[in-house]
Formats: structure tokens, sequence, C-alpha cells
């Protein structure tokens, strides 16, 4: 009996001994008696086998390739079986081929092009305090930045300077300067956690973990208090922890250092921005959960994301 060709071989003649293999961006089913090109997306070496899709950072614009093509820099590919690539976007890049992502900017730099391999560092006298920025901002007068700052430092009594200022110039004989004055800056916020009972000990740990996620805002210290939310005395004994949402509502509180005639409803939007801007990436990178599943005693709660994210993005400034 004759044996029918496996894929990605063919028989074009009677009588053949053997099958060949197809070429480099061909490929064919079992039995066939030709090859076919492989289609966008795909790709294939030469000999047996059948086409297959291209990997993620990779991608193939034209039928019968042999290989899959990298993505350039500055470029990626999200999926697999992809014909062509894109580009970074403002305030994204990607510093080498094959990227499946861009990455956001980091504070204190940006970059307002497409197609991006590098983030600008802001100047001097200029800052950008949160992450994926476009543009920097100028500082405001008295206060001051060297390159890449995330914010602007108020110069020391007796000194002053202009706005976009890298340094501050001591004040002429005769002028006086105020001592910097000092805000509280409160952000009201909540997240969704399932399986969460609420006690004293739980709170703590919660605003812990809370703040070592947000880090800072705007370069400046904060401080996370949990609310009071639902006890395990609310739970029916017919419903199992688990299954249970618990919405928990909490205030970051930021000690700013301002300058006289600063702008603070610009400075509280200014930490507003940073917050959603880092709390938004620890839900959706995972990084939350996955410091709840570190916790001792926080380990069975889990983030009902959606819910979480709608109520981060709905946070706003309490008080200043």
């Amino acid at each position: 009996t004759c044996n029918p060709c496996a894929a990605g071989t063919f028989s074009s003649k009677k009588g053949e001994a053997s099958c060949t293999s197809c070429d480099a961006g061909k490929s064919s089913q079992e039995g066939a008696t030709s090859c076919s090109m492989c289609e966008v997306g795909k790709a294939k070496p030469a000999g047996p086998g059948e086409c297959k899709p291209c990997e993620k950072g990779k991608f193939a614009k034209k039928e019968g390739r042999g290989e899959c093509k990298l993505a350039d820099a500055g470029s990626f590919v999200a999926k697999s079986g992809a014909f062509e690539q894109e580009r970074c976007l403002p305030g994204t890049y990607s510093p080498g081929a094959g990227a499946v992502e861009c990455i956001q900017c980091e504070e204190g730099r940006y970059v307002s092009r497409k197609r991006a391999t590098a983030c600008d560092l802001a100047s001097g006298g200029e800052y950008v305090a949160t992450r994926g920025a476009t543009k920097p901002s100028k500082c405001a007068a008295g206060r001051f930045s060297g390159s890449g700052a995330s914010s602007c430092a108020p110069c020391e009594p007796g000194t002053v300077s202009e706005a976009g200022a890298s340094g501050c110039a001591l004040a002429e004989a005769g002028v006086a300067t105020n001592a910097n004055p000092s805000y509280v800056i409160t952000l009201d916020s909540s997240l969704e956690l399932e399986g969460y009972l609420d006690s004293q000990k739980n709170r703590s740990a919660l605003a812990s973990l809370l703040k070592d996620v947000i880090g800072d805002l705007a370069d400046q210290p904060v401080v996370v208090t949990i609310e009071p939310a639902l006890s395990q005395d609310a739970f029916s004994s017919a419903n199992s922890t688990e299954s249970f949402s618990n919405n928990l509502f909490f205030t970051v509180e930021a000690n700013y250092t301002g300058v006289w005639g600063e702008n603070m409803d610009n400075v509280s939007a200014l930490m507003l921005d940073d917050f959603k801007s880092q709390f938004l990436e620890a839900i959706e990178t995972g990084t939350l959960q996955k410091s709840l599943d570190a916790s001792d005693v926080l380990s069975s709660a889990s983030i009902d994301e959606d819910a979480s994210l709608d109520g981060i993005r709905r946070s706003d400034v309490n008080f200043i």
C-alpha cells in the first residue's frame, strides 16, 4: 500500500518512493500533491511541518515567510499570529527588538513622540511627577529642580527663584522671605476585596500594605487609613466569607511644603493623578494581589478588579 505524505511534504507524481519537504514559507496538509504559501501572520522554515502563528513580539507581514520578524525597537506586537507591528504611543517606549508591550516612561522622564526607544530626562527647572508623561512641567516660582526630577524642591528661606529655575538665588538685601507654608493633602478612595474580614489588625496590615504600594505622592511620604468595614458579624451563616465582597474606603494623607503664591489646586490635582497612576498599575499588573497573597493575615482576600478599578478612578481630593 502507499502511505500519504505527512503534513509539510508533498508528492506531485505517481510512483514516488518518498515525499518532498516543502520550501521555507510553504506547507501542506497530509496527502498533498503541492505546497501552499503560509498566510500572513504565520511562518515555517524549510522542511516538514505546518505553518505556525508568529509568537508575541514577532510578525509576518507577507505570505510565504520562512520566519517571523521581530518587532522593531520603538514598536511592539502584543498578540500571536500578528501580520504587523504597532508603534509605541507618546509617553511609552520599547528599548529593543521583539517587545510584546511598550513601557511607560518613569517619573522624571517623558517622551512626546511615537515609536520612541527611550524617554527624555526632564531638564533642570522642570519635573515629571507621574509615569507615562508626554511632556514635562515647569517648577513654580520659589521652587527648583535638577535634571530628571519628579518634583520641585522649595527654596530655602532667604533664597528665591523664578518659574522654571534649576536653582535658587539669595534674596536681595532688604527683601524679606517668609517660611514656607505646610499643607496636608487628603485623598479619598476605595478598594473592593472578597473574603476580607474587618478587624483592627487587618485594617493596620492593609494600611501598611497600601502605603508600600503607593510609595509616595509627588515625592511626599504618605499615611494610609482604612475606615471600618463590614465585620464577621455581618456575614450570614449561609454565606462563606470567600463569596462576600467588602467595599473598603480609605484615605491617603501627604504632607506638602508649599511656597507662597503656589496654586494648591494644581498641586492636589497632580497628587491625585500620581495616586491613580500608581494604584491602577498595582491592580492591573497583579502587584497588589501578590502582596495580599504574601501577607500572613490578608492572604484569604482577593481583589474584585473591576469594582476596585472603578473605585480608584472615582478617587478625589477631600481636603487641603
